[in-house]
């Protein structure tokens, strides 16, 4: 018998590792994926077997089971705060899981994906996407504690195994430009600049008015939402374009930004 070759580990991953996006869009179809951010805590499991005994006097008093049925879903702890750019306003995905976990039925059903985050250098293997019944509940404490609120995330039936969305081929889209103050971004640039559209996690290079926007600039607050600050350029109408692994967002009228 020839020994396996041993190939040692090297750090373990980290428990953060695990996001969850939240599909906001009002179909529920997949297209504006938010990332629930503040997460201090997660868990997230794919399938845990429901067993059933089948054992029987052949067993000579051992037991046995066969899994009969699958559950899965998660928990996430999350920071309750409002967001740094608009401070009135708590994040977007918290919010949508928070309405959901109100009502009954239908309503309470949000579509989710989860999927692990090690670094551009770990692996991105699992990923999956599914429908959910959504449970909040606020956290407590004392004088000293932190504002924080629980999410379970039950699954409805199977999740979808997909492609991890660091690697999906889908080209970005860019549906919406918008300046974060004011109508117009002056010439000298430095604008906080709102980006609305799809895909920007994977995102690799933001281009407005032909400039590469440096990394330091640009903040992904989630797959569909993007804030930049503006580089500086002359008066006149250009466009802001995302690429990522998939390709560059087509040019549109929705890609305009106006410098004066």
């Amino acid at each position: 018998m020839t020994l396996p070759t041993l190939e040692p580990l090297t750090a373990t991953t980290l428990a953060r590792k695990w996001k969850i996006d939240v599909d906001t869009s009002p179909g529920q179809d997949g297209s504006m994926y938010r990332r629930l951010m503040g997460q201090t805590e997660a868990t997230f499991n794919p399938g845990t077997a429901g067993l059933q005994s089948d054992a029987d006097y052949d067993a000579g008093g051992y037991t046995s089971s066969t899994a009969t049925t699958q559950e899965w879903g998660g928990t996430a702890t999350v920071r309750r705060a409002p967001k740094r750019i608009t401070p009135t306003v708590y994040d977007a995905a918290q919010e949508f899981l928070r309405i959901a976990a109100r009502k009954m039925g239908s309503e309470n059903t949000v579509r989710i994906r989860a999927y692990e985050d090690n670094g551009a250098t770990g692996p991105m293997v699992e990923a999956y996407e599914g429908y959910v019944a959504v449970s909040w509940a606020n956290g407590g404490g004392g004088p000293d504690a932190l504002s924080n609120a629980t999410v379970t995330l039950t699954g409805q039936g199977a999740p979808t195994v997909i492609t991890h969305p660091a690697a999906a081929t889908a080209v970005p889209t860019v549906g919406l430009v918008s300046p974060a103050v004011g109508a117009d971004v002056p010439a000298a640039g430095g604008e906080l600049v709102l980006l609305r559209g799809s895909r920007f996690l994977a995102l690799t290079t933001l281009t407005c008015f032909g400039s590469v926007v440096a990394a330091a600039d640009r903040v992904t607050v989630d797959d569909g939402t993007l804030v930049f600050k503006s580089p500086a350029h002359a008066a006149g109408t250009g466009d802001v374009t995302v690429t990522t692994p998939g390709g560059t967002s087509a040019v549109s009228a929705a890609s305009k930004i106006v410098y004066v």
